[in-house]
């Protein structure tokens, strides 16, 4: 058994999801597909249930628009554990032991990552799992991940978002992310990374800036306890990509001297992070029509020269990793909608797209 192997059979269970995409990113994908272009690991196009599945995504950004907080609490896949508007103090975290079902060439499982069973399980005819678990169980900083596992091996990519609590965009992103399957391997999603901030709606939670707290060095822990859990759920996992979304008062225009960073997909500097990105942003413009004032770019490199979660997957683990920044001055609905074409358009271009059941 695998390293991955073996940590994956501690969440083992049975659980179902359905794939949920724009009809921007299904075009996408047909048209690419039928360009010849050989530089493109896709998987082959759905040939079916691409109606349904921009239908499903298109209510939830409705949804988002609509600004129905009770309906939007109630759709999300968060809704199922407890509520998240109220935390116990934080309290030392009690000593565990390693599964039996782990390797002993795996790294110990973090004591701030849960053992117990998953919280949630669902399950489909295709065979696809999908998982809930809490990390931080007990304080105020308590949050579920959701790892979602097809019947065919492959690649792992995790989603995080919820670093910063003003930015919505990701956080909703990724709670409809959370009910997404793939065709192969696993995708794991921890939309609300920072509860307080998220329920502050603030950029800062109780220690700072929680992205700045990720030393881009395996000699350095991250600086928080919030951090240090996060970086475990990281190691625990082992996830092949990272995605963490963002966004920004401004757009990026080939530098932050104007303080923004928004329309741009920032790799880290690991091959094939850097094409992937210009590829995504070339797509993301051409199929949703941006106008060249929203058009997006490919970010500078992520060289490990940043206190950031993706900077430190990047230089530690030194595998593809993307910031994926959205700009705050367009509308709620349509910076949500920019990030699921992005990951969808990235799941792909992993060789493990969204499945539609």
């Amino acid at each position: 058994m695998t390293r991955k192997q073996s940590r994956r059979r501690l969440l083992q269970g049975a659980g179902g999801v359905l794939g949920l995409l724009s009809a921007g990113a299904a075009a996408s994908r047909h048209t690419a597909e039928g360009s010849g272009e050989s530089d493109d690991p896709r998987g082959t196009a759905r040939a079916d249930g691409t109606s349904r599945n921009a239908s499903q995504s298109n209510e939830w950004l409705d949804l988002v628009e609509s600004g129905d907080r009770a309906e939007i609490d109630h759709r999300r896949p968060s809704s199922k554990l407890d509520s998240l508007s109220s935390r116990a103090a934080i309290h030392a975290p009690s000593t565990e032991t390693e599964s039996a079902t782990s390797s002993p060439t795996a790294p110990p499982r973090s004591t701030e990552i849960s053992t117990q069973e998953p919280t949630t399980t669902e399950t489909t005819a295709s065979g696809i799992t999908r998982n809930a678990y809490t990390i931080m169980e007990g304080s105020p900083y308590e949050t579920p991940v959701y790892e979602i596992e097809a019947p065919h091996r492959g690649p792992t990519t995790m989603v995080v978002a919820g670093m910063h609590g003003d930015e919505k965009a990701g956080y909703l992103a990724a709670e409809h992310v959370a009910n997404w399957g793939v065709r192969r391997g696993t995708l794991v999603v921890l939309p609300h990374a920072n509860v307080p901030a998220v329920q502050r709606e603030g950029r800062y939670g109780r220690h700072g800036d929680l992205n700045r707290a990720f030393p881009p060095t395996g000699r350095i822990e991250p600086s928080t306890r919030l951090a240090r859990a996060l970086w475990a759920v990281v190691l625990d996992r082992d996830p092949d990509h990272l995605l963490d979304l963002h966004s920004s008062r401004a757009i990026y225009n080939g530098g932050e001297r104007n303080g923004g960073v928004g329309q741009a997909i920032f790799p880290t500097d690991v091959r094939p992070a850097p094409r992937y990105a210009a590829k995504t942003a070339r797509a993301i413009n051409s199929s949703l029509g941006l106008p060249s004032e929203l058009a997006y770019d490919r970010g500078n490199l992520l060289d490990g020269d940043r206190p950031m979660l993706a900077h430190r997957f990047g230089a530690v683990l030194n595998r593809p990793g993307f910031i994926c920044e959205t700009v705050e001055t367009a509308p709620l609905k349509h910076q949500v909608s920019w990030h699921l074409f992005t990951i969808d358009y990235l799941l792909s271009l992993f060789d493990h797209p969204p499945v539609v059941n």
